[in-house]
């Protein structure tokens, strides 16, 4: 095993695999003994695929075979299939002869816990073996090292949780700032709608009141020239009866009204 951090898990005694329950006595060919025994052979040869195979055999011809089930979660757990090794483990728990076996048993059942991470079911599993055999010192150092990784996760956990606090403020700081600066823009737009508005409106009235000037000023303009164009038609006419000698000025066609009144 590695070294994490100042704590290392230990597994050298529970993990190696149960030899104790061999006989010396003649066995059957393919017993369940003789396959654990095969199986012990293929483990330590470092072939844990096929002592898997043969702890499974040996457990299935006898559920209760302690030492196959136990020795088929190590195999397991060597092959790095964490999960299975939990379960493999439990089983062997739940049948185990006496509680020195079972204390072994809890143990890696919580190095198997420990692997995954998962800091407090590996420290309930291994208060549970110390409570079968509380002289087992290296359950008590995996306690301990579980025990502290635990904490740093909750350390590690709260950190994360304030900082996810102090990022959420700050979103919502953000985000009530860019509400604020929408809303001063959206005021200022109107505003500036508003002045748009009522400079076009003055605009417009000044248009009207230059356009009604300007008609006013055709209008004279016009009756100027048409006034211009009567006095030169009458200075026209004038000329005319000059030349013809028909002409009267006004003072004449006075005398002759008064003479005639007479």
């Amino acid at each position: 095993m590695g070294k994490p951090d100042t704590f290392v898990w230990k597994m050298k005694k529970q993990t190696g695999i149960l030899f104790g329950m061999l006989f010396s006595t003649a066995i059957f060919a393919q017993s369940p003994t003789a396959l654990l025994r095969e199986g012990n052979e293929l483990y330590k040869s470092g072939d844990v695929k096929a002592s898997s195979e043969k702890y499974t055999a040996a457990s299935d011809a006898d559920p209760g075979f302690f030492e196959a089930l136990f020795n088929l979660g190590n195999a397991v757990y060597r092959s790095n299939n964490l999960t299975e090794s939990v379960s493999r483990f439990e089983v062997a728990v739940s049948r185990a002869p006496d509680d020195r076996q079972k204390a072994k048993a809890y143990h890696n059942l919580g190095n198997a816990w420990l692997s995954q991470k998962e800091f407090g079911k590996a420290i309930e599993a291994y208060k549970s073996a110390l409570r079968l055999n509380p002289s087992d010192e290296d359950t008590r150092y995996n306690l301990a090292w579980a025990q502290e990784k635990s904490k740093d996760e909750e350390k590690q956990d709260g950190e994360k949780k304030e900082e996810e606090k102090q990022d959420g403020k700050k979103q919502d700081g953000e985000k009530k700032e860019e509400e604020k600066q929408d809303g001063e823009k959206k005021e200022e737009e109107k505003q500036d709608g508003e002045k748009k508005d009522e400079k076009n409106k003055e605009e417009s009235k000044q248009e009207s009141g230059e356009q009604k000037l300007e008609e006013k000023q055709e209008k004279e303009a016009g009756a100027r020239m048409l006034e211009a164009a009567e006095r030169e038609e009458q200075e026209n006419m004038k000329q005319v009866r000059m030349k013809l000698g028909t002409y009267k000025s006004a003072n004449q066609q006075q005398q002759v009204k008064i003479e005639k009144d007479w």
